[in-house]
């Protein structure tokens, strides 16, 4: 995770130098430059469930540096568990 975290911060650094050598129209597509969390798949319960916390997390970010409304999204599904979200809704 520390590494992932690492990662992170050096393609925000990136992507803000990038960024001050081109202009503000190019500022909403800063993301793109970080990278994209891998497929979560493995080939047992119990190295899926020893992986997903570090994969959860990884996704998370990368899915609310796309749109930060998916953090909003993602705390609401937390703050009520038993309530149920439709796909539509998405």
């Amino acid at each position: 995770m520390v590494q992932a975290a690492e990662s992170a911060a050096a393609a925000v650094t990136a992507a803000q130098s990038l960024l001050s050598r081109h202009g503000a129209e190019d500022s909403k597509s800063w993301w793109k430059l970080l990278p994209k969390p891998p497929v979560f798949g493995h080939g047992s319960r119990e190295a899926e469930i020893s992986a997903w916390r570090e994969w959860s997390w990884t996704f998370e970010q990368y899915i609310s540096s796309v749109d930060p409304k998916f953090a909003d999204d993602i705390q609401s599904v937390r703050a009520d568990l038993d309530r149920s979200v439709d796909p539509v809704d998405f």
